[in-house]
């Protein structure tokens, strides 16, 4: 077994801030001689970790299929000092075929009790606000500018690891160490992908609006909120009801379809009210006894409304507020916006994403 130790100098800016306690993460790929652990081997397992204001990464290489055991037991002995794992695809892939595998040797492994997060899942949920064309870690590398020397996919490095397994030739050996350790590292380069994440998750914590105003011919309500994070690339995207977000540095930006006039509200028991067909509203019926017979009629479901005139825009999902309409069989749902639920409307914005 081949076992590599570097301190590599990464950015922090956004790391301590996504994890309670730093120095219980730790970053891990590996490379495998297929995609099921039943009848392919682990022959290298990277990882990375912050200790004491510094960086630590290690990279424990078989030189043949016969240490793929050394290389679990001093993973695993590794992985102990540590609660949670971070990871691109583990879930379904790394965490999996490495307990697999520990189970194959009868040797027991620490990754099952670990906290897990996947930022495969994080980006995939998102790809369409990201305007990504797959969720490759390639491709979300590209998006967020990283570069990469290594040019080879994992598939690409099984002949190559079979070849070094034979002759150990050194550059081969650095095309495999090349290949994991860019993986991992590039983690770090990923982590301010989640942002984009983080204020779908958590608009109300993590924004604050510092502009409101409607466009010049009052058809758009444009909204300006402040990001306690900065968003490393910007990001355009039109969601539901056709609004428009724009993620740039530290403020993301809404322009809403608005309409100003008149809509209205429909009672729901309309049993329970009178229609004045002089004021063109219902009203409830313990106050209906104070108006002439001849100026109410029973109201119905097409009557029993009151009138609103203000600022209105479609309703979004799961957003509680009053229903207006045009009218009682109307398909469109609208809600009033004012100044202070202009922000919680374009929070739920953000959580349909």
């Amino acid at each position: 077994m081949i076992r590599v130790n570097l301190e590599p100098e990464l950015p922090i800016e956004y790391f301590p801030e996504r994890f309670k306690d730093p120095e219980k993460v730790l970053f891990f790929d590996i490379e495998t001689t297929g995609l099921s652990a039943s009848d392919s081997a682990v022959y290298l397992i990277g990882c990375l970790y912050y200790r004491e204001g510094c960086w630590h990464f290690s990279q424990f290489l078989t030189e043949s299929l016969s240490d793929e055991l050394p290389v679990l037991k001093a993973f695993f002995q590794l992985a102990e000092a540590f609660d949670t794992l971070v990871h691109f695809n583990g879930d379904a892939f790394d965490i999996r075929f490495l307990n697999t595998a520990a189970a194959q040797y009868h040797l027991p492994s620490p990754l099952s009790d670990m906290q897990s997060i996947d930022l495969l899942k994080k980006v995939r949920k998102h790809r369409k606000l990201l305007g990504l064309e797959n969720c490759r870690l390639k491709t979300v590398e590209q998006f967020l500018g990283i570069y990469r020397e290594d040019i080879y996919s994992g598939k690409d490095l099984i002949e190559i690891y079979q070849t070094f397994s034979r002759t150990r030739s050194e550059r081969l050996k650095e095309l495999l160490l090349l290949h994991n350790r860019e993986d991992i590292l590039n983690m770090i380069g990923l982590l301010p992908v989640l942002r984009y994440a983080d204020v779908t998750e958590a608009p109300r914590e993590l924004l604050s609006p510092s502009e409101i105003y409607l466009n010049r011919s009052g058809t758009a309500l444009n909204i300006r909120l402040s990001s306690k994070e900065v968003f490393p690339v910007p990001v355009s995207a039109v969601c539901g009801n056709n609004v428009r977000i724009d993620f740039d540095e530290n403020e993301v930006l809404f322009k809403i379809p608005v309409m100003i006039g008149t809509l209205k509200y429909f009672y729901p028991d309309y049993k329970n009210y009178w229609y004045l067909p002089g004021e063109d509203y219902a009203i409830h019926k313990k106050l209906a006894r104070y108006v002439d017979k001849d100026h109410r009629l029973p109201a119905t479901r097409e009557t029993c409304y009151t009138r609103v005139e203000s600022l209105f825009a479609l309703k979004p999902d799961a957003f509680e507020a009053p229903v207006f309409k045009t009218a009682w069989n109307a398909r469109e749902n609208y809600v009033e916006l004012t100044e202070d639920s202009a922000f919680v409307y374009a929070c739920k914005i953000l959580e349909s994403l």
